[in-house]
């Protein structure tokens, strides 16, 4: 750490400032950096980095928002020259668009219900389980099928799990929606070509936590079915505007977006069906 640094201007920044270190327990290693519009997060290129990873956590990041989720500022953040720092590799960072979050006074879910209790945006769990499905997140909590058995070789990753204070040391937290670098293609590269229909009208539930069933209510389940019902094509797109230097071929970017609108559509028709056998009939919570 090198001291405290007052912002110069409001979010977003447009200059790199200072390495202070790294986020621990994360798949991509974000830097912890100061900005002159305060503390954030940091994505940049580097050799440990795919840049297909950074695209796909923009565009991720940018959907979920439009989805309703709650999620932290985010810009790109183009980082000069002289703006390099280590990597957790061993390696160094390297100048260009950099994945950008403004810094939060937040924890990670220690995996209790207990913890969950004290969130006040329970209703977005149900959205983000959701949302993990359509992008097909296997970071967050391994896929299941109909019975509920783990499809994937991957464990829970309750760092993915970020709750953010309502106030410093406040006991009040909120759940933000956050990390989605291994989405689509589990950290690959996208491919030029179509995901298939494999990928496209993929079953499994992706994100759903034991502990998040019970607030999976069918309410809640319909009100964000209605909104991926609205989803356009053109929002896919717009969502999907890549720097260049991220190296994601126009044909790579096409399938990517015809994907996303695809298995939107089949989702629609789809997710309460899968979520009814695990999650309810339950019941509803107050205030969801």
């Amino acid at each position: 750490m090198h001291g405290e640094h007052h912002p110069l201007r409001a979010w977003p920044p447009t200059r790199y400032l200072d390495y202070e270190g790294v986020v621990p327990g994360t798949s991509m290693g974000p830097a912890i950096v100061m900005t002159d519009a305060g503390r954030a997060y940091l994505k940049p290129l580097a050799p440990d980095v795919n840049p297909h990873s950074l695209a796909i956590e923009y565009v991720c990041t940018r959907l979920a928002a439009w989805f309703g989720l709650p999620v932290l500022e985010h810009c790109i953040l183009r980082l000069g020259a002289s703006d390099t720092f280590s990597r957790p590799s061993g390696g160094m960072s390297q100048p260009g668009p950099a994945f950008c979050t403004r810094a939060v006074d937040a924890a990670r879910w220690d995996g209790t219900p207990k913890t969950l209790a004290r969130v006040v945006n329970k209703e977005d769990i149900a959205r983000l389980v959701i949302f993990d499905t359509w992008i097909r997140n296997e970071d967050r909590y391994p896929p299941i099928d109909a019975a509920g058995a783990v499809q994937s070789q991957r464990g829970p990753n309750l760092g993915n799990v970020l709750l953010v204070r309502e106030l410093p040391r406040a006991k009040r937290l909120r759940f933000v929606a956050m990390d989605f670098g291994h989405a689509l293609v589990g950290g690959r590269e996208l491919p030029n070509r179509a995901l298939g229909i494999d990928a496209d009208k993929c079953e499994w539930v992706y994100g759903l936590f034991p502990e998040f069933r019970r607030y999976v209510t069918a309410h809640l389940v319909d009100a964000a079915v209605e909104r991926l019902n609205q989803l356009r094509e053109s929002d896919v797109s717009d969502a999907a505007s890549i720097p260049t230097e991220w190296n994601v071929p126009a044909a790579a970017r096409t399938a990517m977006c015809d994907h996303l609108y695809l298995r939107a559509r089949y989702l629609v028709d789809t997710i309460r069906a899968r979520l009814q056998p695990l999650c309810f009939p339950q019941g509803t919570l107050p205030g969801c």
